[in-house]
């Protein structure tokens, strides 16, 4: 299984950054890559703390993506 971490600075509720997981997943469908059977996708967001963002970074850095991607 791949893994994909999305370093995200916005809040989890933010609409606009809501749409933007979502198309991200939908095109990974389309390509084939579904979310818990063939990768993983793990999201991090950070609400606008650049502290959190730090924090955030190191812990995806630690999970050892195949891709990473900063919104």
């Amino acid at each position: 299984m791949r893994r994909i971490g999305v370093l995200n600075p916005s809040a989890e509720n933010d609409s606009q950054a809501q749409s933007f997981v979502e198309a991200f997943r939908e095109g990974l469908e389309k390509l084939g890559w579904n979310n818990g059977r063939n990768v993983t996708i793990d999201i991090r967001w950070s609400a606008g703390d650049a502290e959190r963002l730090r924090a955030n970074a190191v812990e995806l850095a630690g999970l050892k993506p195949d891709v990473t991607n900063r919104s």
